[in-house]
């Protein structure tokens, strides 16, 4: 498979484990029950916001750091 930049199994393993990070903090915030935590629906935005904010912001920052300094 063609790939711009080949994946070092370092680069998979933290990309993997954001990932599982990132299902797991949106898993916890949905289980919050509404009754006892009445900004539940906050809960669940800031995570969606700070899960993309990982793997879209953090993830392209480091590839082009990397690909810079090839």
């Amino acid at each position: 498979m063609w790939r711009l930049l080949e994946l070092t199994r370092i680069d998979m393993l933290i990309m993997s484990y954001g990932g599982l990070r990132g299902a797991i903090a949106f898993a916890l915030a949905l289980i919050l029950d509404e009754n006892k935590i009445e900004r539940k629906k906050e809960f669940v935005t800031a995570t969606i916001a700070v899960v993309f904010f990982t793997v879209f912001i953090q993830v392209k920052f480091r590839f082009s750091c990397k690909m810079e300094s090839n």
